[in-house]
Order: structure tokens, then C-alpha cells, then sequence
């Protein structure tokens, strides 16, 4: 059974995505909003992912998410913001892998 709504919130983060790509850093409040919406985008796909499928591996994704996000807002540490991106991102795609690769596998392989 796939995932509707975490799937639609996936595809609208990924087109987010490639705005922020579109609009790099000379477009200043421009990359800023879409990378925002990229971020909050992802969130909301990992939260969703975690209901639909009542997935562990999405709601541990989801709280480091939050946690990296939380931790440079209230300035937890020194460093700048690629900190929580690169962090929620690989966050997310562990979750992202391990529903393609369990897609992948009760496709193909026999059970």
C-alpha cells in the first residue's frame, strides 16, 4: 500500500527543491523563502510518512528533523545553517531509501 498524502507532500518538496536550485543565494529573500518552504515541505512529508505507515523509522527521522531545526534556532550551538539542512535532509532520506528499498523488494522478490 503506498502513501497518498506522504507522497504528494514528497513530490511538492522535491519541486521546492529544485526551486532553491533556481533560486541560489544571489536571488537573496527569494532562495530564502523557497528554501524555507523546501524544509518545511520535508517535514511535513516525514510527519505524514510516519502516520500513513506507522513508521518508526519516519517518526525517529521526523524528531531529529525537529531536534536539528530546534537545536539551531535556539543557538545550541555555534555553526551556521547547512548544520540542520544537511542533518534533516540525510534524516529524511533514510526514510525515503527504506520505502523505496521495501517497495522495491515485495516487488521483486518473492515472498
Amino acid at each position: 500500500r503506498y502513501s497518498k498524502y506522504a507522497g504528494l507532500t514528497l513530490t511538492a518538496s522535491a519541486f521546492s527543491l529544485q526551486l532553491v536550485a533556481v533560486f541560489d543565494e544571489i536571488y537573496g529573500d527569494v532562495h530564502t523563502f523557497v528554501s524555507e518552504a523546501f524544509f518545511i515541505l520535508l517535514l511535513t512529508s516525514t510527519l505524514t510518512y510516519a502516520i500513513e505507515k506507522r513508521s518508526l523509522i519516519a517518526c525517529l527521522s521526523f524528531m531529529i528533523e525537529i531536534g536539528a531545526w530546534l537545536s539551531y534556532w535556539i543557538r545550541l550551538y555555534n555553526a551556521g545553517i547547512a548544520v540542520p539542512e544537511i542533518i534533516s535532509v540525510t534524516a529524511a532520506a533514510v526514510w525515503i531509501f527504506h520505502s523505496a528499498i521495501e517497495t522495491l523488494l515485495k516487488k521483486y522478490v518473492p515472498q
